[in-house]
């Protein structure tokens, strides 16, 4: 999971606060993702996911895994697809407005997760 907290500089990121390891907290002047961030979050967390199923599923490291994306901007740029072909990743995209209806992740592990959260911290919200 990626969290990106509104920053310019680590000292926005929450003090004391110990992430499980496969979390990467990040930060953007916005706390908005980007280019940037999903191919930082492709390197960091899912191509070690995928490389680490291909070995426990004894499947060659050129085998071709199936990501599914949401339209959001900065996981459809040419940089961040050639990062996943050159990895043999083959992507599709969810058309927009339709993820709660066909992406697997938003049905399994992001409504938990947004649960867990939620029950977890406060959010405050300003303008």
């Amino acid at each position: 999971m990626q969290l990106i907290y509104a920053g310019k500089t680590d000292r926005c990121l929450p003090k004391g606060v110990e992430f499980p390891d496969d979390f990467e907290v990040a930060y953007t002047p916005n706390h908005w993702s980007n280019e940037e961030k999903a191919m930082q979050h492709f390197q960091k967390i899912i191509l070690p996911y995928v490389n680490r199923k291909k070995k426990e599923l004894c499947l060659p490291s050129t085998q071709k895994s199936l990501l599914i994306f949401d339209v959001f901007k900065g996981q459809t740029t040419e940089a961040v697809q050639t990062l996943m072909e050159s990895n043999h990743c083959v992507f599709i995209f969810v058309p927009a407005n339709l993820t709660n209806h066909f992406q697997p992740l938003d049905l399994t592990v992001n409504g938990p997760a947004k649960s867990f959260l939620n029950q977890k911290f406060e959010w405050i919200y300003h303008d």
